[in-house]
């Protein structure tokens, strides 16, 4: 049934073209719980049941969009809305939005566009024939488009406006509709604490310190008791004996001793006198060297002036050529 009012919302903002015999208000927090749970993967369809009050302004029709359901079970092609999403709808209508009134259903079809609202007119006669609002959607391309049921197909209606006014039941139905924090054990995330057992006392410990502390070399036969108790027994006294640590290997090496500086002057002479014999030998060679090449160099000269006065000779004296007379 309509209601009449002579109040609308001031606090608007327009979207598209607005028809002057219909007017579709959507309260702002409807709009954006939209806009949070679109999404945006091809062929993925969803549903969602839009609440609120029809009112009857003079000759004006007015929608009033205050609350939203999505639908919960898998949308496939063709849409089917089965007996148990509706009973559904109406158990978290109830209890959500018990003062409104199912107004129509929308559609977000990503990649479709918000074209061809006839194929969905048979549904809507079948489960929503009361219901006048249809709402398609493209979460892909960003689009919407309302459309008004005249009891045998769609008609379009361009626009809307969102109002912005307090609605606690869409509040209340956003905080729950969220999934809770999911409570885990306290081993799962922090290791529980584990007792050490207390280390059991040793009967042997305090004669075992007592025994280390007691110096022994050969020869010499140690004559402790325990602190307190009485001599252990044979079999103790073995236990004992195999629990001692072997005592550590002594080094051998034997240290280096200093050595006399006499034999080291004297290894310093003989080397000295080495290297002065190596040099007087590579002198003596050097200054043969010397000569030799000297007296080449004499050869040289010499054979150079004989070759210069052949050279003046041949140049001086004229070529005597004698002819034999023909026969």
């Amino acid at each position: 049934m309509m209601e009449t009012t002579d109040k609308l919302p001031n606090n608007v903002r327009q979207i598209g073209q607005i028809s002057d015999t219909l007017k579709i208000y959507m309260e702002q927090q409807v709009s954006e719980f939209l806009e949070d749970h679109r999404r945006a993967e091809i062929g993925e369809l969803q549903i969602f049941y839009l609440l609120g009050r029809e009112y009857h302004l003079g000759e004006q029709r007015v929608l009033v969009v205050r609350g939203v359901l999505e639908e919960e079970m898998p949308v496939h092609q063709p849409i089917v809305i089965t007996l148990d999403s509706l009973q559904m709808l109406e158990k978290k209508k109830e209890l959500y939005f018990p003062k409104l009134k199912l107004l129509g259903w929308m559609l977000n079809q990503p990649g479709y566009g918000v074209y061809g609202p006839q194929r969905q007119a048979s549904l809507h006669r079948q489960q929503f024939g009361q219901c006048p609002l249809f709402m398609l959607s493209d979460s892909l391309e960003q689009t919407e488009e309302f459309y008004l049921w005249n009891g045998t197909d769609f008609e379009s209606v361009g626009g809307y406006l969102i109002y912005y006014d307090p609605n606690p039941a869409m509040a209340n139905m956003t905080a729950k509709s969220k999934p809770e924090p999911v409570e885990r054990p306290e081993a799962f995330w922090q290791p529980e604490e584990t007792e050490i057992p207390p280390k059991e006392e040793d009967p042997l410990e305090p004669w075992l310190q007592q025994r280390e502390r007691t110096p022994f070399r050969e020869g010499y036969t140690a004559r402790t008791r325990p602190v307190s108790g009485a001599e252990p027994r044979r079999e103790y006294r073995e236990y004992a004996n195999n629990r001692r640590k072997p005592a550590p290997e002594r080094n051998e090496t034997p240290q280096k001793t200093a050595q006399d500086p006499s034999k080291s002057l004297s290894m310093l002479t003989s080397l000295s006198a080495v290297l002065l014999l190596i040099c007087v030998v590579m002198g003596m060679l050097l200054f043969n060297s010397i000569g030799t090449l000297n007296g080449i160099q004499t050869r040289l000269e010499d054979m150079n002036a004989q070759i210069s006065q052949i050279s003046e000779k041949v140049v001086d004296e004229p070529l005597d050529v004698s002819t034999q007379p023909q026969s």
